[in-house]
């Protein structure tokens, strides 16, 4: 910016220590010599307030140490009258060449033989005075012949050569070259070899048509006339599972830990640096990562057994069982069919432990632990009822209790002059309570009980003296309700051990009255009816029926039932018009 009081129409730059190698364009006249660049106008002369821009592009000389130079603007108005204004530019001493990076080809990297467009490029940079130029050259090692012209793309330079006449193994060299503004050169060098043979792959396990295991490895050798190196990939039924880095020449393996059970196809392709591909045969192979399954069949695991109760086992495997065996009490048991027993004869009381394991003929091995708990220990009685030579009624109470070493209910007996008169379950440890009916006389009665494990014990037998104290047992059929108009139906088994002498009902009517009902009779089985009419009473009806035996004892038993009106509902359904 330059004021005056006058039109501006003449500008001089002076650049001490530069040299001016081109001004902008600004529509005014220009020209240059050596550091001073003129520029004047007739017509776009700077007014007052006014701006004009000028640019040019100029070249400091190379220092040894950062300098400052003045840059010197003189003005001339319409009036030649004169200003000077002075701006100080920075020269730098620039003592590093530029920084050369990403590099392609790679050093050491290797060409497929006959690529025509082989990439060469780098990228170039100068913070300080920024690149000039950037050049390289290629060939034979030894014989660098062919230039490298690049393409600029802001820091990156680019160019391709065609190396398709060169064979296998040839070893090609090249070097680039960038040069700063401050003179500075920066170089790197590397080489590539032309490869053109494709690598070799040679399956090794498993063979065609084997049988593996979760366990198992696919193992090959891949082998490249020069790379060292290789990229595999193996391949099941036609899609790509697993990829490794192979050695060459070396054996390599891959799990199959990502292949699914089952028949499969298998093969290996190996790429080397270059991109030439190698494909190996294609094998059969089952894979079975399925262990053999043991089942045993009885007793169940953990459950209480008898002595000498025999352990039965099924193992079955989707390929074949291969082999099996068992340890049982310090010994192991071999040559075992897959359905098989264990002899526990010798088990000791308490939990036993067995553990089976089979192998498929892939070798997964299954292993599995079964507890046999042997009980030789029979329960215990302690009888508080009845009595030794005591008197009771034929409903005769049984108090007793009885206590096992495992079983939660012991199943028990009662035999009376050596018959099953009944049996029920006794809670282990509780005191248990059963009423049982035996006949009148003198009776000789046993309570028996036995474990899980069927182991028993009983009790000493004893006399007692049973008589008839109690009338005859009563034992009444539910009565359906009825509608009013219908009759009730009633049924009762009466039973006496001295024998029924009389039976009679009475019905107790819904206002409390009663009405006799008569009863007839068929063995032990005594049935009446009560009709109701229209007029019938609504409400529930009790029905009371009374029994002596010959010995003079009385029972009474009571069931109700109800009178209900009946209604009936005419419905008449029309359809919508």
């Amino acid at each position: 910016s330059i004021l005056s009081l006058n039109s501006i129409d003449t500008v001089i730059f002076t650049l001490n220590n530069f040299d001016i190698l081109s001004a902008f364009d600004v529509g005014w006249a220009s020209s240059i010599n050596g550091s001073v660049a003129f520029f004047s106008t007739e017509k776009d002369r700077i007014g007052r307030w006014g701006s004009q821009t000028f640019g040019f592009e100029i070249k400091a000389g190379n220092v040894d140490e950062n300098q400052t130079a003045n840059l010197v603007i003189t003005s001339s108005d319409t009036a030649a009258a004169s200003y000077e204004n002075m701006i100080q530019v920075l020269i730098l001493n620039d003592g590093t060449p530029p920084v050369i990076s990403n590099v392609v080809p790679a050093n050491n990297s290797f060409v497929k033989q006959g690529t025509a467009s082989q990439e060469f490029s780098l990228a170039a940079e100068d913070p300080e005075t920024g690149v000039a130029d950037v050049y390289g050259v290629f060939g034979q090692c030894g014989d660098l012949s062919n230039s490298l012209s690049f393409e600029k793309n802001g820091t990156s330079y680019r160019t391709t050569a065609d190396l398709s006449s060169y064979s296998d193994s040839t070893v090609l060299c090249y070097t680039y070259h960038a040069q700063s503004n401050g003179g500075e050169t920066a170089s790197v060098t590397g080489q590539l070899t032309v490869d053109g043979v494709s690598p070799e792959v040679v399956l090794l396990h498993p063979g065609s048509g084997a049988l593996m295991n979760n366990n198992s490895l696919f193992s090959f050798v891949a082998t490249d006339n020069l790379a060292p190196l290789l990229d595999c990939k193996i391949q099941i039924d036609g899609d790509e599972k697993d990829s490794v880095v192979a050695n060459s020449g070396e054996t390599t393996e891959i799990s199959v830990e990502n292949i699914p059970e089952g028949e499969h196809e298998w093969k290996v392709s190996c790429t080397d640096p270059a991109g030439n591909e190698g494909v190996s045969e294609t094998r059969n192979f089952t894979l079975d990562k399925t262990p053999p399954f043991i089942n045993v069949t009885s007793p169940a695991s953990g459950t209480v057994n008898k002595a000498g109760m025999p352990v039965t086992v099924e193992v079955t495997d989707n390929y074949g069982v291969a082999e099996i065996w068992y340890e049982f009490l310090g010994e192991t048991y071999h040559d075992l069919d897959s359905r098989f027993s264990i002899n526990t004869e010798d088990a000791v009381d308490g939990p036993n432990l067995i553990v089976i394991h089979a192998l498929d003929n892939v070798g997964n091995e299954a292993v599995l632990e079964c507890t046999l708990i042997v009980d030789r220990e029979a329960p215990s009685i302690s009888m508080i009822m009845p009595v030794e030579n005591g008197t009771f009624d034929v409903h005769v109470p049984f108090i007793l209790t009885a206590t096992d070493n495992y079983a939660p209910l012991i199943e028990c007996s009662v035999i009376v002059d050596g018959e099953n008169a009944a049996s029920f379950m006794a809670e282990n440890g509780n005191l248990t309570e059963q009423v049982v009916l035996i006949n009148t006389g003198t009776r000789s009665v046993i309570v028996r009980c036995q474990d899980d494990a069927e182991n028993s014990a009983q009790t000493p037998a004893i006399a007692i003296e049973v008589v008839d104290l109690t009338g005859p047992d009563i034992v009444m059929d539910d009565i359906e309700n009825v509608l009013r108009g219908e009759t009730a139906n009633f049924r009762a088994n009466i039973t006496d051990f001295s024998g029924v002498d009389t039976a009679s009902a009475i019905l107790i009517l819904p206002d409390s009255s009663t009405e006799a009902v008569s009863l007839s009779k068929n063995g032990d089985i005594y049935s009446g009816q009560y009709p109701t009419t229209i007029n019938s009473q609504l409400g529930t009806y009790t029905l009371s029926i009374t029994a002596n035996d010959t010995a003079g004892s009385e029972s009474t038993a009571v069931a109700s039932f109800a009178v209900i009106n009946s209604y009936i509902i005419t419905l008449e359904v029309t359809s919508p018009k």
